[in-house]
């Protein structure tokens, strides 16, 4: 065994000796030999220590306070920085609500090829998700509330119900920043709260989900050339509100409160004709008013159908019809061709445009594309037609054809400054035409924010109602003027004062059934290019002439028929009411295209259009109007040729003709009144 335990143990035993003896160990094995000096030196540490007590008991005292401050400080830091118990985990940063191709396809830009990247969907929307989570127990329901402006003035707030811990929002603006608190209750008790925030993207167009129709997008929110904004949630585009052809869109009931309540819808147009919408009726969102402005699309539309767009600028650039949903079946060609119109008009750039233009791809309306496909050759004509009109920027080009197809320099501005949020200048809008015992009221529109205070007719005085889109005077009241052309002024409530003018005419009650030989069945049929049937009594000038009708017209510009009262009267062909007139000597010519009145051939194949037909003579002049549609929704166009033909049919021999134009019309019937009626 070793012996070291045995010397430290005796080395401990000796160390307590000297210790109780007061003498010192050193480091060796004796005592030591300085021990005055080392007493001396004890007692100083001794009196050195008693000094230094007071200090070092005030500093151990600061010491304590400060370390007993940095130990409560450390308990509030530690319970301020604690994980909080709610807390908002997405969405973050920027984000995109579009389907995965959708969102590829506009991060592409100029060079993508929608072709490659198309879906048939029936929306490209994906939800924004609101997600968080929670540690708190026994939670019963979160309110969630989103807003644009960061101090929650305009919140949407919603009811979620534990344990659901998502939310899904639709329909965001687009390049918007969004505020979103998330609140938790355990009962009425709230139990804690959590803010984020997220911005949408700017890229593309806000797509919007309505249950029921699709490929619906609002066209604004794009940065201009000038470097403005156009305003969302004013001007919307899309597809047909109720079933058309094979497609799927019906507006339901809760699509019908969205598009009413939410979005505000006032004015809804179709740029298709009452037969082809297959609506009889108004406007399926609730409170709104429907307009037909029938057009074609593409480069068609620019060239054939420009008082279409005289109609829909008498509309867009009246800021009380605001918000508005246009469409047609689609929401693709006809629509498509508007939008691409407006935006451009108001400075939007050409890649946009094309974006708004091919997103149609990624609905139930199939490609829609400018690089390749069925549309590409339509779509290129078209921009050649645009770019044929004067101007430096694709902007003054598009001013320039609306221009040329007669809208408005003010109607232009206002429009502009609607949807850039600007005050608009005072213009109004009046009928065309009356006519007494057919039209129930005069109306007109105002826009612009002042009032009307005075209406003068002629030299009458005018009692008129006023609406929130204008006024109107009743067929009472406008029965003091004489028929032809009327002189209006409106007086606004700032002493300005407006002028317009209109044909004012008496539908003198000229039916048919006396001026034409009618069969058994009360029915004329006309099914040969070489038969012109005429009345057997003369119906003279200045008389209006109601006219029903039924035939089968092809779509297109192949074949027409001729309706004349004596000389003068209109070729319907291609869409188009064009004028004709017709020698004493039998012979039917097309004298001018396309002068006011665009209409379908169809919408005379389904046997429910009524058409009215006068011809006056006024300053030498013969003028002639034409009103046509039915219950739902008229519309009239008045031409004046500029003389009296040479060889003219004297008022007491003008009778009502009527002739097919060309073999692509193989029936035309015409019926007497009780025949109609059946």
């Amino acid at each position: 065994m070793s012996k070291q335990p045995y010397l430290r143990l005796i080395s401990i035993i000796l160390c307590l000796i000297c210790l109780t003896s007061g003498v010192s160990c050193n480091s060796g094995n004796g005592p030591s030999t300085d021990t005055e000096s080392t007493q001396e030196t004890t007692q100083n540490s001794e009196s050195n220590e008693t000094e230094d007590t007071t200090d070092v008991t005030t500093e151990e005292s600061t010491q304590n306070s400060e370390s007993n401050e940095t130990e409560d400080t450390t308990e509030e830091t530690t319970d301020t920085e604690k994980e909080p118990t709610l807390m908002i985990t997405a969405p973050k940063g920027e984000v995109f609500p579009y389907l995965d191709r959708a969102r590829k396809y506009l991060e592409a830009g100029s060079g993508a090829n929608v072709g490659k990247k198309f879906e048939y969907i029936k929306n490209p929307q994906v939800p924004i998700t609101v997600k968080w989570s929670t540690t708190d127990e026994n939670i019963t329901h979160y309110t969630v509330e989103y807003a644009t402006q960061s101090d929650f003035s305009d919140a949407i707030s919603v009811r979620v119900d534990s344990p659901d811990t998502s939310l899904d929002l639709y329909n965001l603006y687009k390049s918007t920043t969004y505020h979103v608190r998330v609140t938790s209750y355990s009962g009425d008790e709230e139990i804690a709260q959590s803010e984020s925030s997220f911005t949408t993207t700017s890229l593309g167009p806000r797509v919007m989900n309505i249950d029921g129709i699709y490929n619906v997008r609002d066209l604004g929110g794009y940065k201009t050339s000038s470097g403005e904004t156009t305003l969302q949630g004013l001007l919307y585009r899309g597809g047909s509100l109720l079933p058309a052809d094979v497609y799927e869109s019906n507006l339901t009931e809760s699509g019908k409160a969205y598009m009413s309540e939410v979005m505000g819808i006032r004015t809804e147009i179709d740029f298709r004709t009452p037969a082809e919408a297959g609506n009889d009726g108004g406007s399926p969102i609730p409170d709104a008013d429907l307009f037909y402005v029938t057009l074609g699309g593409y480069a068609d539309s620019m060239r054939n159908w420009k008082n279409a767009y005289r109609d829909l600028f008498s509309i867009l650039s009246n800021e009380s019809n605001y918000p508005i949903y246009m469409h047609c079946t689609g929401g693709a060609d006809r629509t498509g061709t508007v939008s691409f119109i407006l935006n451009a008009l108001l400075g939007v750039s050409e890649l946009e445009l094309i974006q708004d233009y091919e997103f149609t791809s990624f609905s139930i309306y199939h490609l829609r594309s400018t690089k390749d496909g069925a549309y590409k050759d339509y779509f290129s004509e078209f921009m050649s037609t645009l770019n044929s009109f004067e101007g430096d920027t694709l902007s003054q080009k598009t001013e320039s054809f609306l221009l040329s197809a007669g809208v408005s320099q003010l109607e232009i501005d206002n429009f502009k400054a609607i949807m850039l949020g600007k005050e608009t200048e005072t213009m109004i809008s009046a009928d065309t035409a009356f006519t007494q015992n057919i039209d129930e009221e005069f109306s007109i529109s105002v826009s612009g924010g002042k009032s009307p205070i005075k209406l003068t007719m002629n030299e009458f005085e005018m009692p008129f109602t006023v609406s929130t889109s204008g006024i109107t005077v009743s067929s009472e009241s406008m029965q003091v003027l004489s028929r032809g052309t009327v002189t209006g002024m409106l007086t606004l409530d700032d002493g300005s004062e407006i002028p317009f003018s209109f044909t004012y005419d008496v539908y003198n009650g000229i039916e048919l059934d006396e001026y034409m030989q009618f069969g058994e069945n009360g029915t004329i049929v006309v099914n040969s290019q070489s038969t012109k049937v005429t009345g057997i009594k003369p119906v003279g000038y200045g008389k209006t002439v109601c006219i029903r009708m039924k035939s089968d017209m092809p779509d297109d510009s192949a074949g027409g028929i001729y309706v004349l009262v004596g000389s003068y009267g209109f070729l319907l062909r291609g869409g188009e009411f064009r004028i004709a007139q017709m020698t004493s000597d039998g012979t039917i010519t097309e004298t001018a295209r396309n002068l006011g009145l665009n209409y379908p051939n169809t919408a005379f194949n389904g046997g429910n259009q009524t058409l009215y037909l006068c011809v006056e003579i006024v300053n030498e002049k013969p003028v002639l109007t034409v009103k046509v549609g039915n219950d739902n929704s008229m519309q009239t166009f008045t031409y004046t040729y500029d003389s009296q033909i040479s060889n003219e049919i004297a008022s007491e021999d003008a009778r009502v003709t009527f002739s097919i134009n060309s073999s692509y019309v193989t029936s035309l019937t015409v019926y007497n009144t009780d025949a109609w009626n059946q």
